[in-house]
């Protein structure tokens, strides 16, 4: 635990107690458990059942769960992507390109979303068989599982990734100067479309500033959570099951995995998919028109 008067380890500069230690979340979704006071408290074991086959995952950073990426491709995934480098002429091959690294973020994510809810339900499974019991009097544990800490880092880092090959995508299509990521919460890209782009293109560039506009506070959240989380915290702000004190009695409970924020791991990730696939969605039609003009 870290003394309140350390500096906090998300780099803002502030003592502990004046930035993440000042207002400690809480997470907001937990189930019951049964308790067997006679059985001996266990930590859950990092273990992971492949194929049938039970692996220890504790000394591993990567592992597959039942499935691979290739056959997980998901086919509405490949079809809203189809529906833009229909579109693409022949000799915009860069351009198709890109589209098809997006296809394979977009797949990424999805990837590391299912894997962590595979897993998640596995422990959640196990908790309530009562395979997994370690209360002890008077203390939370906070269960620091590898797996799922790897996967939420890798998802929030994917979304970020897919987020800057997008933005890669419009600069093509809009011809515009330079444009590698989507920094400052698409605001660059925003402040590009509309100095940059050729009057004749302008009123569909004012169309997608404002679809990016709408879609900014999604985008910093995740952009904050993600450096809170992966870069600067030692994923501060991110836990795996939390279980609750047990002070005697035949129940307790177990929170599950979740952000910064206090929401469930997995329901943030859904919300973040959500939105990213609208955004997406929501521009394809400006982006096709102008490919269609260039």
């Amino acid at each position: 635990m870290l003394d309140e008067n350390e500096r906090c380890p998300c780099n803002s500069g502030k003592k502990f107690k004046d930035c993440h230690g000042k207002n400690p979340f809480v997470p907001k979704e937990k189930f019951t458990i049964e308790v067997d006071p006679k059985k001996q408290p266990t930590v859950p074991p990092t273990i992971v059942t492949i194929d049938g086959k039970n692996v220890d995952v504790s000394d591993k950073l990567r592992i597959v769960l039942k499935g691979s990426m290739d056959k997980e491709k998901d086919q509405n995934i490949a079809n809203l992507v189809k529906s833009f480098t229909d579109f693409i002429p022949t000799k915009r091959n860069i351009l198709k390109l890109r589209f098809e690294r997006l296809e394979h973020k977009l797949n990424g994510i999805k990837y590391h979303m299912e894997n962590f809810k595979q897993y998640e339900n596995f422990m959640h499974e196990n908790y309530l068989s009562n395979e997994y019991v370690a209360k002890m009097s008077g203390m939370f544990l906070d269960i620091k599982e590898p797996k799922l800490m790897y996967e939420a880092e890798a998802f929030l880092f994917q979304v970020k990734s897919c987020l800057d090959i997008f933005a890669q995508i419009i600069g093509m299509i809009y011809n515009l100067p330079i444009v590698n990521t989507y920094e400052n919460n698409g605001e660059t890209l925003i402040n590009s479309l509309k100095n940059n782009s050729h009057e004749s293109l302008r009123d569909h560039a004012s169309m997608l500033v404002k679809i990016i506009e709408d879609h900014k506070k999604w985008v910093k959240d995740l952009v904050e959570m993600r450096n809170d989380i992966t870069h600067f915290s030692e994923l501060v702000g991110f836990t795996c099951f939390i279980e609750s004190a047990w002070e005697g009695g035949n129940t307790t409970d177990v929170y599950y995995p979740s952000m910064l924020d206090g929401s469930r791991a997995t329901t943030y990730m859904n919300n973040v998919w959500n939105e990213l696939l609208k955004l997406i969605e929501n521009s394809r039609q400006y982006l096709i028109d102008t490919i269609s003009k260039s």
